[in-house]
């Protein structure tokens, strides 16, 4: 079904990784899909991370983890590259948030950049298995990946969202993409403001106008999700925060405004797959 791929247009840090992993986890709470969060970072555990508490008991219980977290992408990638893959192999090898519903699959563990990019060329081929196996797919994609690879994912996705950060000089950057790459030109495109300040004069509404841009929507900042994240607890955050009725409590706000980011993405998603 649809591929959601997150892209960043800055060196800068605009909270791409963590916007994903909030919006795939009310994506998968708030709607009747099955999600799959792929992470491409190397040596980057953003995502595991968020969701699950390290193991910390003894050194064989941590070891037996990581190892099973470890083949499964490596083993799924092996299997791809040959040609073995086919409908329902991608949830054998994800660790599950929620079942049925959030099933994440983590980074390549390899160590080398070598390594890295070996594992890393299969990813175009996962997007077209991840069709078949889930509702949404919500791919991370790293600026550390080949530029090729990146150009690969970007044309296999339904919809691109660009993280971007509230400066003048962000935002042109999305312009001058727009204006000579293909790849940004089919209308397709979501702005992403990470770590967003509403009190910005960059803020939604301004940009919307300024820049022509009809998708534009924002993950705030929020100290306690970010707390929340650092600590393994990112789904305990969002089924807490989904029972808030106080309007003026900042996480209802918060919740508020992922919302409207899972809506924005999913209503471009159908809107690209009725012009096919």
């Amino acid at each position: 079904m649809a591929i959601i791929g997150f892209w960043e247009n800055s060196e800068k840090e605009t909270g791409q990784t963590i916007s994903m992993l909030a919006t795939a986890t009310v994506m998968a709470i708030e709607h009747n899909y099955k999600v799959l969060a792929v992470s491409t970072g190397f040596k980057d555990t953003t995502i595991e991370e968020g969701f699950w508490e390290p193991i910390r008991t003894t050194e064989f219980n941590h070891r037996v983890t990581q190892s099973s977290v470890q083949s499964g992408v490596e083993g799924l990638m092996r299997i791809i590259q040959s040609n073995r893959g086919g409908i329902g192999i991608i949830p054998n090898y994800t660790r599950v948030v929620f079942r049925d519903r959030l099933d994440v699959l983590p980074s390549p563990s390899a160590k080398e950049a070598t390594g890295y990019i070996q594992v890393a060329k299969q990813y175009p081929k996962l997007l077209d298995l991840a069709r078949n196996d889930y509702n949404v797919t919500l791919i991370d994609i790293d600026k550390k990946l080949p530029a090729d690879i990146q150009k690969q994912l970007l044309e296999k996705v339904d919809v691109i969202v660009i993280s971007a950060s509230q400066t003048l000089k962000s935002l042109e950057r999305i312009e001058a993409f727009k204006q000579k790459s293909p790849l940004f030109q089919k209308n397709n495109l979501v702005i992403l403001l990470g770590k967003y300040d509403k009190y910005s004069k960059f803020n939604m509404k301004n940009i919307s106008r300024m820049f022509k841009q009809d998708a534009v929507c924002a993950i705030p900042y929020n100290t306690q999700f970010f707390e929340f994240t650092a600590e393994g607890k990112t789904a305990d955050y969002f089924l807490r925060c989904k029972t808030i009725s106080d309007k003026t409590d900042r996480n209802f706000l918060f919740m508020q405004e992922v919302k409207n980011t899972c809506s924005t993405i999913l209503a471009k998603a159908q809107e690209v797959q009725m012009r096919r």
